[in-house]
This record gives structure tokens, sequence and C-alpha cells, in this order.
């Protein structure tokens, strides 16, 4: 699978970082975001979000580059996109086991 990517302007440069490689503690918070509703997003929502994505991204950049460096239409296609990739991640290999079980040792 390829690694995670996310474009930001950082300063008067655009530049893309990779997650190459994503820790588990991800996909729970993931599933959180996956399951907000429109009406119970906040500020603090907000900021969570981009928190989780610079966590994913192993804090190559700043919350502040997130908000600086993508535009107010992309900025939520964004967060969601990553959030959405941990969860395929995750989902991908799941269906490599019978009904979706581990295989039993």
């Amino acid at each position: 699978m390829n690694p995670l990517s996310i474009k930001l302007r950082i300063g008067e440069t655009e530049k893309t970082f990779m997650a190459t490689e994503i820790k588990g503690r991800m996909l729970r918070k993931a599933i959180e975001f996956q399951s907000l509703k429109e009406s119970a997003f906040t500020v603090d929502t907000l900021d969570s979000m981009v928190n989780f994505v610079v966590e994913v991204f192993e804090n190559k950049f700043t919350l502040d580059d997130v908000y600086d460096g993508i535009k107010i239409e992309d900025i939520m296609p964004e967060m969601m996109r990553c959030v959405q990739e941990v969860i395929q991640r995750f989902g991908s290999k799941m269906e490599q086991f019978p009904n979706g079980q581990p295989a039993s040792r």
C-alpha cells in the first residue's frame, strides 16, 4: 500500500509529507471521527481532527501548519481523507482473515 501523503503550503513552498508507518492507536481515533454527526461538530472537534492528522504524520508539521497550509474548502475533505485512509488500511488487512476473524492459534 502506498504511503499516506498530504500537501501543505508552508511559507511560499508547497511541501508533501508522507506517513509511511501508521500506528494502531490511530485506528481508534479514526473510528471516533467517522461517527461524528455534523450537529456535534465544534472548534474542539476540528482541532482534534487536525491534531489526529499531525499525529498520523508523526509530528512532521504542526496544527498551525495545517490551518495555514490548506485552503478553507479543502480542510475537511483532507482531514476526512486521512481518517478514511487509516480505516481502509485496517480493513484491507481484515479481509485476509476468513469471516473477518483472525486465524486461531
